[in-house]
């Protein structure tokens, strides 16, 4: 576990962002103080960039083209005053990217971000489900502490529960990113991995 530290981010942020209950990032205050940001029952489908969003069973779903195909991307699970995704996949690597995607496509929307630098992440544990939750925490860490936001990944999941894996994106830009849902963590309640029917799947919920 990290200590508490004080950090500066690289980019420039709203003047109201942060929270004067956690002092190690006071940049997020005013995101997190406006309710017109955070409130789930005022978000439209939770953001914006879910526009093109579709019902499909167990909830709606977010949609990316390959190969002339729609296949879904994630769909998205609602959980009381939180929000979830579930992510299917045909290997291992595939369900931790997609979650991944999900995780910013519902923070800002994965068109409005560009492939401007990439960041390395690194993490461990001891069980699948434990290295979901790792996996998206730390890309949390990456967004509070430098405000960066990813729009490709590529994840290499190795024995013994590594993850690996190569984030493309760029810092926060407010004049164009719109930051229309603000994690407070990642956490372990319903966090799944599984492989059934010949494919891999996962779910997290997001506290917001």
């Amino acid at each position: 576990m990290r200590p508490p530290r004080e950090v500066k981010p690289n980019v420039t942020l709203p003047h109201c962002w942060g929270d004067p209950h956690k002092p190690t990032r006071p940049w997020l205050r005013s995101l997190r103080a406006k309710p017109s940001l955070c409130a789930l029952d005022r978000l439209p489908l939770y953001h914006e960039g879910l526009r093109h969003a579709k019902a499909m069973e167990g909830g709606a779903s977010k949609g990316e083209r390959k190969g002339g195909m729609e296949r879904a991307l994630y769909e998205i699970v609602d959980h009381t005053a939180d929000v979830g995704l579930r992510v299917h996949g045909r290997h291992l690597s595939e369900v931790f990217e997609k979650a991944a995607l999900g995780f910013y496509d519902l923070m800002v929307g994965l068109d409005s971000v560009e492939i401007r630098q990439s960041r390395e992440v690194r993490v461990e544990a001891q069980a699948l489900d434990e290295l979901l939750v790792q996996w998206l925490s730390e890309l949390l860490y990456l967004f509070e502490i430098e405000g960066f936001l990813g729009k490709a990944v590529q994840v290499a999941v190795h024995p013994s529960w590594r993850l690996t894996a190569t984030v493309h994106g760029e810092p926060l830009d407010p004049t164009r990113h719109r930051v229309a849902l603000v994690y407070k963590a990642v956490t372990y309640h319903t966090a799944a991995v599984h492989f059934a029917d010949g494919q891999w799947s996962a779910q997290v919920i997001f506290d917001v």
